[in-house]
Order: structure tokens, then sequence, then C-alpha cells
């Protein structure tokens, strides 16, 4: 149930000359005004809530509207140009990948052996040089080394 507080029409001028005592508000239901007077007090509060307020208001949420969307667009641009980015260094890579194998599979079937069985050709091996000391120490070693445990037996 709902309930006004309405000033009859013999409130509205305080200064009667016959100085009657103000007769107090009561409370009607909504059954019990008449609709010219609801017309009119719904008016007034319409006409509060849509005041100057409401469009300082609207504007500042359009404005904020505009502002996310604006820095929604600027971070699906960054992913997308992030993306793009990995897409082109992934494409590299491959690139880069199938080039070495290209080059790095062997030519042939004896090719293939050779590098399993350890043998190379000799153009392909680095030549190690040993200094001459260092052969006649490692001979000298091998044959003490025979001569203390192949000998003894």
């Amino acid at each position: 149930m709902i309930c006004f507080f309405l000033k009859n029409d013999d409130d509205e001028d305080d200064t009667t000359e016959d100085a009657q005592p103000k007769q107090t508000s009561t409370p009607q239901t909504l059954g019990g005004i008449r609709n010219e007077v609801l017309r009119k007090k719904l008016h007034e509060l319409t006409d509060l809530t849509t005041s100057a307020v409401d469009d300082e208001t609207a504007a500042a949420i359009t404005s904020r509207k505009n502002f996310f969307k604006k820095q929604r667009e600027l971070i699906i641009e960054k992913q997308r140009a992030e993306r793009a980015r990995d897409l082109e260094k992934q494409t590299q890579e491959q690139e880069q990948e199938q080039q070495q194998t290209r080059h790095a599979r062997p030519q042939s079937a004896a090719h293939v052996a050779r590098k399993a069985m350890g043998t190379v050709n000799e153009k392909e091996q680095s030549p190690t040089q040993i200094p001459d000391d260092e052969l006649t120490r490692r001979r000298a070693m091998a044959a003490k080394l025979k001569r203390e445990v192949v000998d003894k037996r």
C-alpha cells in the first residue's frame, strides 16, 4: 500500500485573513487521490530526475565508453601485432631448419655408413699434429706398461 502526504487546497495560503489553524495533511491511498494530482506529482518527479546532472552523467558515461572502446582496440591491435611477429619468427625458424636439413642430409648410403662407422674421408678429417716429444713419451709409457703388465703373465 503506497501512501502520500498531500496538501489540501486550503493549505496553500498560509496567511489567511481568518487566521484559522492549519489543517494537517492526512495520508491517503492511491485510489483516493485524484488523477490530476497524481499526474502533477509524477511530472514534478520526472522533472527532477531529468536535470542537468543526468546530462552530465550521460556525457561522462559516453566519454568513458569511448575511452574504453579505444583502449580495447589498442590492446587488440597490440595482440595482433605480437601474433604476427611470433608467426613470422616461427616461419623464419622453420625455413632455417629446412635449409639446414637440406644441407645436412647425407648424399649417399655409403656416406651414411662411413659416418655411422666413424670413418670419414681424409679430406673431412681435421689433421691433428702431436709433437714428437709427446709421441716418444707415449711410446715409452706403452713399452713400460707392456713389460710390467703383459710380460709378467
